[in-house]
């Protein structure tokens, strides 16, 4: 839902990422941070790429977050990375080491 909600941010996505349209969301979060639970916005993770499809239609969007400007994509960003990082915390994530 956070990730269809930071991507509604955008006019291009608007269309496919409106309330209604039901669809799947992910995260891989690209950081030289190497705790995940310790991340603050914007100083530790340098791009998030998020995916989402609602079956139809998928969107692959890099963010990287230094480059916010708008408060609205900020704030929805927060939001998103609240989420993860509630996420992080009840899951098993998995880490790759590049």
């Amino acid at each position: 839902m956070c990730v269809k909600g930071f991507l509604n941010t955008f006019k291009q996505f608007s269309d496919l990422t409106h309330e209604l349209s039901p669809g799947i969301g992910r995260v891989t979060i690209c950081s030289t941070n190497p705790s995940a639970f310790l991340f603050t916005l914007p100083n530790t993770i340098g791009t998030l790429h998020l995916h989402f499809s609602n079956g139809r239609d998928t969107i692959d969007q890099d963010v990287i977050i230094s480059t916010l400007q708008s408060s609205e994509r900020t704030a929805a960003m927060e939001k998103l990375l609240t989420v993860v990082r509630l996420l992080i915390q009840t899951t098993e994530s998995e880490r790759i080491s590049a």
